[in-house]
C-alpha cells in the first residue's frame, strides 16, 4: 500500500524519535464509474490507466458513455487510489474521464495529486463545462494534459444547446477553451465525427483557427450503435478514408494540425 509520510523529529540527548503519519487516508467520496487498468488509445504514445467518473451536465445526442450519466456508485476515494496503484507499475500515465470528471472537483484534485505521487503523468478528458474548476486545477500545476471534447463551434450557442441539451453550454465551453489556450499545459481538441454532423467539424476547425489554437485537433470515428439518439444509431459509420479526407481539407484550409483516431 502506497503511503505519503511526514517525518517529525523530537530531539533529546539520547535519541531522535521518528513519528510517521499516513497521509493517504482522505475522507472524500467519489461517484465512481469504472476503471480501465491499461489503455493504449486514450493518450497518444503513452500507456494509460483510465478512470471514469459518473454523471455529466450534458446529455449529448451521440453520447458514447451514456450509462455513466444515470448510474450512481458512491465509494471511498481510497478504493479508487488502490485501483490506480495496482496499475501504476504497468502504465506511465492516467486519464480521468467520464461522465465529466471536473464535476467532482475535490475528488479529482485529490486523485490527480495521488497519481503524481505514484509517478504517473496526469490527463483530464473534459467537455469544458466547469471552466472555473479547470482553471484552478491547471493553476495548481497538477495536470500534464487536457483532452477537450468539443461538440460543435462554441460560437454557435443554438447548435451547442441542441447537441448537449444545456442552454449555457457554449458560453462555458468557450471559457474553458480560453483557459487551456492560454495555459502552458499541453492539450488536444477532440471531436467525435458522425455523418449528419460533418459540417460542424469544419465549423470547429474555423473556430480554432480564428482563436489561434496551435495544438492538435483530433478527429475520432463515432460509433453510431453506441449513440443514445435513435436516429444517429441508424447512420452509417464514417470510414477511415472519409475521415482522412476531412483532416487533409482542414489542414489545407486552416493550417491546423489534424490527426485521425
Amino acid at each position: 500500500m502506497f503511503k505519503i509520510s511526514c517525518l517529525f523529529f523530537e530531539t533529546s540527548s539520547d535519541a531522535i524519535t521518528l513519528i510517521f503519519i499516513d497521509m493517504k487516508k482522505e475522507k472524500i467520496n467519489v461517484d465512481f464509474g469504472h476503471i480501465v487498468p491499461v489503455s493504449t488509445v486514450d493518450w497518444y504514445r503513452k500507456s494509460s490507466c483510465v478512470v471514469f467518473f459518473n454523471k455529466c451536465p450534458f446529455h449529448c445526442i451521440w453520447c458514447q458513455n451514456s450509462e455513466l450519466l444515470e448510474q450512481t456508485n458512491i465509494v471511498d476515494i481510497n478504493l479508487v487510489k488502490n485501483k490506480i496503484e495496482e496499475s501504476a507499475d504497468f502504465v506511465g500515465s492516467i486519464v480521468f474521464s467520464g461522465g465529466e470528471p471536473t464535476r467532482q472537483e475535490k475528488a479529482l484534485e485529490a486523485l490527480l495529486r495521488f497519481s503524481r505521487n505514484v509517478g504517473l503523468s496526469t490527463g483530464i478528458q473534459t467537455n469544458g463545462y466547469y471552466h472555473s474548476t479547470l482553471k484552478k486545477l491547471l493553476e495548481k500545476g497538477i495536470v500534464d494534459m487536457i483532452f477537450f471534447d468539443m461538440k460543435s463551434s462554441p460560437s454557435d450557442a443554438a447548435k451547442y444547446e441542441s447537441v448537449t441539451g444545456v442552454r449555457d453550454a457554449s458560453r462555458n465551453v468557450f471559457e474553458s477553451f480560453k483557459v487551456i489556450n492560454m495555459s502552458r499545459v499541453s492539450s488536444e481538441i477532440r471531436t467525435t465525427v458522425f455523418r449528419p454532423f460533418i459540417e460542424d467539424v469544419y465549423d470547429i476547425a474555423r473556430f480554432l483557427e480564428e482563436n489561434n489554437y496551435r495544438n492538435s485537433f483530433i478527429l475520432q470515428k463515432g460509433i453510431p450503435n453506441n449513440a443514445s439518439d435513435e436516429n444517429i444509431r441508424k447512420e452509417k459509420q464514417i470510414d477511415d478514408k472519409e475521415l482522412n479526407k476531412m483532416a487533409r481539407k482542414i489542414e489545407e484550409e486552416t493550417g491546423i494540425s489534424v490527426m485521425c483516431r
